[in-house]
């Protein structure tokens, strides 16, 4: 710091006398003469790149490693009720698989009658498992909120 910075207002009165020390304290003193000297040195760049070299390898294993296994019960004691009627109902009436389906495409015209006829199309189509190799869709099962606003809407 210069000596205007060290005098007010931002370290003190405008009368403080400017200190003449180097060092803030010992921390400082020994980072500034001892660890930055062996730091810079090759033997402590050589150093930092193989330590920062070994991490980066033990993190890219773990990255590959993880597995994406989200419960809402993870965040629910054990001992709570709410607990025990989510796996008893996971249990006894599972549900299986859902598939979220998203169609958004801003060049098309939601309003058009031809969009919607399309919608409807695509709704029947999913139903109805056109072109599956199995039936994975169980009867009655869909839930599709555009079916429902057109109820609505009649």
């Amino acid at each position: 710091m210069t000596p205007k910075q060290k005098a007010w207002p931002f370290g003190g009165n405008e009368n403080d006398k400017v200190p003449e020390d180097q060092y803030t304290g010992a921390t400082h003193r020994f980072l500034h003469q001892t660890y930055s000297k062996h730091l810079t040195s090759k033997p402590g760049i050589i150093t930092v790149l193989v330590v920062w070299l070994i991490y980066f390898g033990i993190s890219i294993y773990g990255v590959t490693n993880v597995e994406i296994d989200f419960k809402i019960t993870y965040f629910i004691s054990p001992e709570a009720y709410i607990n025990e009627w989510m796996m008893r109902s996971e249990k006894y009436f599972k549900r299986g698989q859902t598939v979220n389906l998203y169609v958004d495409n801003p060049n098309l015209d939601y309003a058009s009658v031809e969009v919607q006829k399309q919608i409807i199309d695509l709704n029947k189509h999913v139903m109805a498992c056109t072109g599956c190799e199995q039936q994975w869709v169980v009867k009655d099962t869909m839930n599709s909120w555009y079916n429902q606003l057109r109820a609505f809407a009649k």
